[in-house]
């Protein structure tokens, strides 16, 4: 078989014309079973509706089908939707290549060729007519119209059946080739610079799973199924710190003299840098992060070059952890926490671990606890399994300085979860009942958006109700209750959302990116305050897209939020990757640095190489959910950034939409590190951490300085002055706020961060993230009770190292006087008599007393009153009439003017001058007194007391609460029952506060 093999490929050589062996010095194999390459984007990317051009070298192998349209043929090139492309079989007799294109009916065109035999085709589409080339010469050609849609991906070797045979030089053009500009490509191949041209993949690679564009479109390939390489296979680079070692398999086809090794930073190296008879070699002094690339050449006996294969390759520090013990996952995220309190990180996990359809078992919810090192124990945290489509979060959110978890998913029986579980202390959780909605491929972000300084949930996802999207934002009211919040905003599903100051007032706005009720998109909400959200999508840059992520950070370091984000716009399926800059006035701008959209992304902003300005990182899919790619986008400043290979594994999120992945220096080196979760190239699910071997210091910053503070009733103001620091620009850090009832206290505003560590410094974050005022150096608080709070501040830089907490400053809240209580009403001749309980507040001077005669227009009856005080005027000089009813509520006031609320509101009717009345009670009917006596009296405080009133005929009584009787039935007694003359009224165990007239 050895012999066969060279054979073939000598006879190659001799019965082509000399510029075909030039060419095929490496090509792609692909065995007809499931082998393909996987293109980036759509068919749009490639060529035109009404013109273009994609041509290669093939060399078809085995028997070739029998098939009714072209497009079921052995695919050599197609969209995936069957609207062109160029394929092998057999269609009436003949077999063929065929060319075709769908313009509402099929146009298709063939030419002939022999099996293992190379030659150059070239699909054309000029106008009305698809023309088919052969080694550089029109064979044939067909009249058509413009390919009908340009939206489906694009492969190289598979649409309805696989290819089997060699391929080299593939090219595409968005515009219709001439016939010598045809035969060029034949004769001479192309550089990668041509006009017009939107890819070139030589196919030298010789190993690996992405063939490269040598264009600057970067659309460059993925290779499903194993494909092969020849006559030099196999040529992979390994890359580590400032080095690449470059391997291949040792060709077993031609007699090797050597090998020859050709470097440049540029594609298609011409530089030779070496030589080995060895198949390995290892290059040292590299720099890391910058792209290199690679050719090794055979050399034969004969001296000859008789084939090559190329490859490239980025030196990077990054390097995978193993032997954490993480469980592979996806459907799901993490999130790192030091949980316990001992200065190291822990890490959280949710997801599944296969597809998630029945029988539901394989959620999962994970917590580990760092121990040193790169060792990590499973914690049995008994938290509730079966959980996927889901995501995970720590925060604080009963302020006691511990972090809790919260994760929401689909938990095994279909049904959504929301999952809040307090962190004890002691290495245990417990599960917090409460009645907030759960959510499925879910999100959630916890701030403090109504500035009361404890912590909010927003979660978004499909709802349990009708399966659709929902958006709930939950209001946290304090001893573990929270509240749903009316705020409008729409259901959003299979994204991100993310708190953030974008406008720098002092309060959270949202940021979401999603599909929903409103379609798909990116969206944000301006928080306007008092439960109130402005939606301001309009002023971003309009694009529907979907299925990833949108982030906050600051890339341009001047002190406002900027948006980075990738996914697949709607509807086409094209990815998209950008940053929006925020322009200071609700207004964003797409910038456009050129960065390969992914989608079911996910997409993290972090300062990886110690600069001082934040880089991307990003991990999806590039195509049809096939190809997996992860790069840095790496950010050099004025809106340019360069995506650079440092290794990680690329994967894409699964069914969730959007796998997991973050920056974490989850060994405090002063380096960020990356984990990613999700599902790699081979459809396995993965949980992956890699540690940043860089060398590059960072220094914390410094600490803010000035603190100070302005109170208002119960609202505080806080500023200080910025801090500095050696990478960071002023302006691009952020702050970290933390307020409490007592030194060093978190009980009001938890910082998620530790205010005194073991060094006395202070300011270890719990969590890795930016502070929780942004870049302002100031912020609010409101609703605050009287009393005496401690409050500090410390600064973060952009790969979240902290300072310390400046010195502790305090501040005292004496707000508003509490609204009286007590208050009650005694009628008299012309006047009323109020009496209320003082209000326990050491300030508080006077009352205002206020009446009505109608319950709806009130006067100041009174503003000097200290204590208990007798009203003869309704607004200071009308009196009070006899037989009216009169309404009366009062307001506490302090020496600072600030009045209380109001009371409740009591009424009276002023009397004229009082009849007799008696008390009886069972077995004494001797008692008399006034009025007043009667509502003190302790004779009236059971049930069985009867009271009887006589009074003047025609007047009006009320009846007050203070009396301890409960029915509101009364009894007119028939008689007289003293003789004089006038009836009298009997009421048996009333409800006081009726009012009953004698008639």
């Amino acid at each position: 078989m050895k012999t066969t093999r060279r054979i073939l490929f000598l006879l190659t050589l001799l019965t082509a014309p000399s510029w075909v062996s030039a060419q095929i010095n490496n090509y792609v194999m692909l065995d007809g079973i499931n082998d393909y390459i996987n293109l980036p984007g759509s068919l749009s990317n490639y060529t035109t509706s009404s013109a273009g051009t994609v041509s290669m070298w093939i060399r078809p192998t085995g028997a070739s089908p029998t098939m009714f349209y072209a497009y079921e043929g052995n695919s050599i090139f197609a969209d995936q939707g069957g609207y062109m492309g160029i394929s092998r079989g057999i269609i009436g007799g003949q077999d063929r290549i065929w060319f075709y294109n769908w313009s509402g009916g099929y146009s298709q065109v063939g030419i002939p060729y022999n099996a293992d035999e190379w030659i150059h085709i070239a699909w054309v589409l000029e106008g009305s007519y698809l023309k088919a080339y052969k080694n550089g010469a029109l064979v044939d050609s067909i009249a058509t119209g413009p390919t009908s849609y340009l939206g489906y991906g694009a492969k190289i070797g598979l649409y309805y059946n696989y290819f089997l045979g060699l391929l080299d030089e593939a090219n595409t053009w968005n515009r219709a080739l001439t016939p010598s500009e045809v035969f060029s490509i034949y004769q001479s191949g192309l550089v990668g610079n041509e006009s017009g041209l939107t890819a070139l993949w030589h196919l030298d690679e010789g190993g690996g799973t992405i063939v490269e564009d040598a264009t600057v479109n970067n659309y460059d390939g993925t290779l499903v199924g194993g494909v092969s390489f020849g006559p030099l296979s196999g040529l992979q680079a390994k890359v580590g710190d400032q080095k690449v070692t470059l391997l291949w398999n040792h060709s077993t086809e031609i007699d090797v003299l050597r090998y020859r090794i050709f470097r440049d930073t540029l594609p298609n190296p011409v530089v030779q840098i070496d030589s080995t008879t060895d198949s390995t070699i290892t290059y040292t002094g590299l720099t890391n992060f910058k792209k290199y690339y690679f050719r090794v050449t055979i050399v034969d006996v004969s001296l000859n070059d008789t084939g090559y294969a190329g490859v490239s390759a980025t030196p990077t520090n990054f390097s995978e952890v193993t032997g954490t013990g993480f469980i592979n996952g996806a459907d799901g995220n993490f999130m790192w926490g030091d949980y316990d309190n001992d200065g190291d990180y822990d890490v959280a996990i949710v997801g599944a671990t296969d597809e998630y359809y029945p029988p539901f078992q394989n959620g999962f919810a994970k917590l580990y606890r760092h121990d040193n090192g790169d060792t990590f124990t499973e914690i049995d945290a008994q938290f509730q399994q079966e959980i996927h489509r889901s995501s995970v979060t720590w925060t604080d959110f009963n302020n006691d300085g511990l972090l809790d978890l919260a994760y929401a998913g689909s938990s095994g029986s279909g049904s959504r979860t929301l999952k809040l579980y307090k962190n004890n202390g002691n290495g245990t959780f417990s599960d917090v009942l409460h009645n907030m909605a759960g959510t499925a491929l879910s999100a959630m972000a916890w701030g403090d958006y109504d500035n009361d300084g404890d912590q909010d949930l927003f979660l978004m996802g499909n709802d349990a109700g009708s399966g659709s999207q929902g958006s709930f934002l939950y209001r946290n009211d304090g001893n573990g209750e929270f509240n749903l919040v009316d705020t409008g905003i729409p259901g959003h599903a299979n994204g991100s959302c993310a708190w953030g100051d974008y406008d720098n007032d002092n309060d959270l706005d949202l940021l979401v990116l999603g599909d929903g009720a409103v379609g798909f998109g990116i969206f944000l909400y301006r928080n306007d305050g008092n439960d109130s959200f402005a939606d301001i999508s309009a002023n971003l840059p309009v694009l529907s897209i979907y299925r990833g992520q949108a982030v906050w950070g600051d890339y341009d370091n001047d002190g406002d939020l900027d948006i980075a984000f990738s996914g697949s716009t709607g509807g086409s399926g094209t990815r998209y990757a950008s940053v929006y800059e925020n322009n200071g006035d609700d207004t964003f701008t797409d910038i456009n640095p050129g960065l390969t959209g992914l989608a079911r992304a996910a997409v993290v902003w972090g300062d990886f190489d110690n600069d001082g300005d934040l880089d991307l990182f990003m991990t999806g899919t590039p195509t049809d959910y096939t190809g997996r790619q992860s790069y840095i986008a790496r950010n050099n400043g004025g809106g340019s950034f360069v995506m650079i290979d440092i290794g990680i594994e690329p994967i894409f999120g699964g069914d969730q939409y959007t796998p997991g992945a973050a920056f974490i220096d989850y060994d405090r080196d002063g380096d960020l590190d990356v984990m990613v979760e999700g599902v790699d190239i081979n459809n396995n699910y993965v949980t992956k951490l890699y540690k940043n071997g860089g060398s590059v210091l960072n220094v914390p910053p410094s600490d803010p300085t000035n603190l100070a503070t302005t109170t208002s009733l119960d609202t505080v103001s806080f500023s200080w002055n910025k801090s500095t620091d050696n990478e960071t620009p002023q302006n691009g850090l952020t702050y970290n706020l933390r307020v409490g009832k007592t030194p060093a206290g978190v009980q009001v505003m938890p910082p998620l961060a530790k205010v005194v560590d073991s060094g006395n410094t202070g300011g270890f974050r719990l969590i890795q993230a930016m502070g929780n005022t942004g870049h302002s150096n100031s912020w609010k608080l409101w609703d605050l009770a009287d009393g005496t709070y401690y409050w500090s501040v410390e600064s973060i830089d952009q790969i979240y190292r902290n300072s310390k907490f400046q010195a502790e400053q305090s501040f005292t809240i004496d707000g508003i006087p509490s609204a009286p209580i007590g208050l009650v009403a005694a009628s008299n001749v012309s006047s009323v008599n109020l009496q209320w309980s003082p209000v326990n507040k050491s300030d508080v001077t006077k009352y205002y007393i206020w009446a009505s005669d109608n319950n709806d227009t009130y006067y100041l009856a009174d503003s000097t009153a200290t204590t208990g005080k007798t009203i003869t005027t309704l607004d200071g000089s009308t009196p009070l009439q006899n037989g009216a009813i009169y309404y009366f509520y009062i307001m506490a006031v302090d020496n600072n003017g600030y009045e209380s609320p109001y009371s409740s509101t009591v009424s009276a009717i002023p009397s004229a001058t009082p009849g007799k009345w008696f008390v009886t009670h069972p077995g004494d009917d001797s008692e008399g007194g006034t009025l007043r006596e009667i509502i003190d009296s302790t004779n009236l405080s059971t049930q069985s007391d009867t009271i009887v009133f006589k009074i003047p005929r025609g007047s009006v009584i009320s009846l007050y609460s203070s009396l301890q009787a409960i029915s509101t039935d009364f009894t007119v007694i028939d008689g007289d029952s003293n003789a004089d003359g006038i009836p009298d009224i009997m009421v048996v165990n009333s409800s006081f506060g009726d009012v009953m007239t004698v008639t």
